[in-house]
């Protein structure tokens, strides 16, 4: 039960920070492509 709870939630950390970088990516990529001029 501990166990798979720890899993859970480091399955739920991964799954915030992916989601964290996803996001930054998504704001950062399009203004990276502005500063360069593409």
């Amino acid at each position: 039960m501990y166990r798979s709870s720890a899993m859970y939630t480091k399955t739920g950390n991964l799954l915030t920070k992916s989601k964290f970088y996803f996001t930054t990516s998504r704001i950062i990529v399009p203004s990276l492509y502005k500063i360069i001029g593409i």
